[in-house]
């Protein structure tokens, strides 16, 4: 499946497929699918990206946004995480890990080892969404029809709302179970986890 059947499918579950006058435009759709794909990889540490901040240096900078900090270690020990905030205002005496930015980690301290930082990525969606199985797809489709209709302040949208919201937690709940069941056998089938 492509993001653009993807699309049409939200497109038809909202009833909008007169394409000489679309009710929401591609980018509008393409922005709710986004957003939710980046909330369930969020919820489920489904981009988990390693990094290595190099011996001798503090920074760690990213390419994508940092949806959440998942762990760093340094000698096979986790480092804690503290906000700049209390860094700059503590100065603290042993090593830690800080989040600048969703762009930016540092450490307190230089070290003469690596640090391994591993953080789950924003998503962007591509061409080809064949790693997404079925369960995730309903998913993406049902949260961003929430999202959709959450904009829209109607009695109709309420009822629609409390409908995709019952469907929405489904599919969480058989997404949980699947993702559960995949771990405990080794067996983690999507491209989005990178370890």
């Amino acid at each position: 499946m492509e993001v653009s059947d993807l699309m049409l499918l939200l497109r038809s579950k909202l009833r909008d497929n007169d394409f000489s006058k679309l009710k929401y435009s591609d980018n509008e759709l393409l922005d709710c699918l986004e957003k939710q794909l980046n909330k369930l990889s969020a919820q489920f540490n489904l981009n988990i990206r390693e990094y290595i901040i190099k011996a001798g240096q503090v920074e760690l900078k990213l390419h994508e946004a940092s949806l959440n900090f998942v762990c760093a270690k340094i000698n096979n020990k986790n480092l804690p995480l503290k906000t700049y905030e209390w860094v700059i205002k503590n100065n603290p005496n042993f090593l830690c890990i800080f989040q600048k930015t969703p762009f930016c980690y540092g450490i307190s301290a230089k070290v003469d080892c690596d640090v391994f930082v591993y953080v789950n990525i924003e998503t962007k969606l591509s061409d080809d969404l064949g790693i997404l199985n079925s369960i995730s797809k309903e998913a993406l489709i049902y949260g961003s029809l929430i999202d959709i209709f959450s904009n829209e302040p109607s009695e109709r949208s309420l009822e629609k709302i409390n409908f995709y919201n019952a469907m929405y937690r489904d599919c969480l709940n058989n997404l949980t179970m699947l993702l559960n069941n995949q771990r405990e056998a080794k067996n983690l089938r999507t491209n989005f986890v990178l370890v």
